[in-house]
C-alpha cells in the first residue's frame, strides 16, 4: 500500500515537471505583451520627403508642412532628433520605413542587445 502510495506521487510529480516544461517552451522567446524592446530615431534634418517610409508604416509616420516626415509619437529628445520606443509587434513595419529610406535617417536599436540594426 505503501509503495502505490509513493508511485503515485512520483507520477503526479513528473506530469507537473512535464506540463511546465512545456508551458516554458511555449513561452520561450515570446516577450511580454507592451515590452518596448527597439528604440527608433529619426534624424529629421536629413529627410528630404521621399514619402517611401509614410508608404511602408502609415501607422508611424506622415508628412508635415514642410514635406519632411513626422515620427508619430516621437519626442524630440535634441533639436530635430525624435526617438519613440516600439514593440515586437511593430517591429517588421518600422523596419521596413527604416530600410526604404533613402537617405537612411531612420536608426533601430534593439534595447536589449544595444545593436543598431539599421
Amino acid at each position: 500500500m505503501e509503495k502505490e502510495k509513493i508511485i503515485e506521487q512520483l507520477r503526479e510529480i513528473k506530469k507537473e515537471s512535464s506540463e511546465s516544461k512545456n508551458l516554458d517552451a511555449q513561452t520561450k522567446g515570446k516577450e511580454k505583451t507592451g515590452e518596448k524592446r527597439y528604440k527608433i530615431t529619426y534624424e529629421r534634418d536629413l529627410c528630404i520627403g521621399a514619402v517611401a517610409c509614410v508608404m511602408a508604416s502609415p501607422k508611424y509616420w506622415e508628412l508635415d508642412d514642410e514635406g519632411k516626415a513626422i515620427l508619430k509619437g516621437g519626442k524630440e529628445i535634441s533639436p530635430g532628433i525624435f526617438e519613440l520606443d516600439i514593440g515586437e509587434e511593430d517591429y517588421a513595419e518600422m523596419f521596413e520605413a527604416a530600410k526604404e529610406c533613402p537617405v537612411l535617417c531612420i536608426h533601430i536599436v534593439d534595447k536589449k542587445t544595444g545593436k543598431k540594426i539599421i
